[in-house]
């Protein structure tokens, strides 16, 4: 080996050295050099720092994973499921998740599957998950706070569109609750027990439309005691720290993210506007119940 090569070893692993020992800039950063440092290097060592940084990069990507099987994160809107896919990208490697811009139409699975075992993150439906063969995670939420949740982001003018597709900036709650118009009430009608039956997006819901509530609520029930990781919105943080610790063995938590201003009070609510409410949650709210009672009997 001659001279050079010796050296620029000798300065490799200097770097993987040096680089367990750096601190970061937040949690989710690869490491860096101290600033005093790095203002102290020149350019006859510039390859020096590229190769430390390198191993930084690489040191940064071997704490994430990738699915031994296909893994779909069944995100309900507005039940913290922006907060939990940013979660997913520290746990899987990107290279492992498959584009979410190629979900946003509530494909089929046969539409998107891919060679070897992908993340998908998105706003997938049970019949998805299954014909995927996927490990499968999901977060429910309170159905009233949920609820309340959509309407305000709706109404939100510059984010209303990617939700219910038309402009509800100008409506009450009740005009809310009450429309027919189909973008609304996919999103509020029993969404989360339509979500763990089959899918909520009205074009899958028409396809079961012959259907009876009990006969949905019986099936989004029965999936619900198969999905293999399942959190409420409230407990985000024991949701990601069970997770993150059978699949990195390290604790992780998920930072709260496209969280609703200006949310409404259930108490100040007009008897009319509860009524339309529970009329529009009823599955929902015993689907959450047998939830809370699921968790409430320790992790499987």
């Amino acid at each position: 080996m001659v001279a050079r090569e010796k050296a620029s070893l000798r300065r490799l692993q200097f770097s993987s050295v040096l680089c367990s020992q750096l601190p970061r800039t937040s949690a989710n950063s690869p490491p860096m050099l101290p600033h005093s440092m790095r203002t102290g290097l020149t350019s006859w060592n510039y390859r020096t720092r590229r190769q430390l940084r390198i191993v930084a990069q690489e040191i940064y990507q071997q704490a994430r994973v990738s699915p031994e099987r296909n893994f779909v994160f069944l995100h309900v809107p507005k039940a913290g499921g922006t907060s939990i896919r940013h979660f997913f990208r520290d746990i899987f490697l990107e290279r492992s998740i498959f584009p979410e811009d190629r979900l946003s139409n509530f494909p089929l699975w046969e539409d998107v599957s891919s060679e070897g075992p992908k993340a998908y993150l998105g706003h997938l439906g049970w019949a998805f998950a299954r014909s995927a063969r996927a490990e499968t995670a999901t977060v429910l939420r309170d159905p009233i706070e949920r609820l309340l949740s959509v309407y305000v982001y709706a109404s939100k003018a510059m984010l209303r569109q990617p939700l219910i597709g038309m402009d509800s900036s100008q409506m009450s709650l009740i005009q809310f609750l009450e429309s027919t118009q189909v973008g609304i009430r996919q999103n509020i009608d029993n969404a989360q027990t339509w979500q763990l039956c089959h899918c909520y997006h009205w074009e899958q819901r028409e396809k079961l439309a012959e259907t009876s509530d009990q006969t949905i609520f019986r099936a989004a029930s029965e999936n619900l005691e198969k999905i293999d990781w399942l959190g409420v919105s409230e407990n985000l943080s024991e949701f990601c720290k069970r997770l993150s610790m059978s699949k990195i063995q390290t604790e992780k938590n998920a930072p709260r993210r496209n969280v609703s201003s200006g949310r409404l009070s259930y108490s100040g609510l007009s008897d009319r506007e509860k009524k339309a409410m529970h009329k529009c949650t009823e599955m929902d709210v015993a689907l959450y119940e047998k939830a809370r009672h699921r968790l409430a009997c320790g992790p499987r």
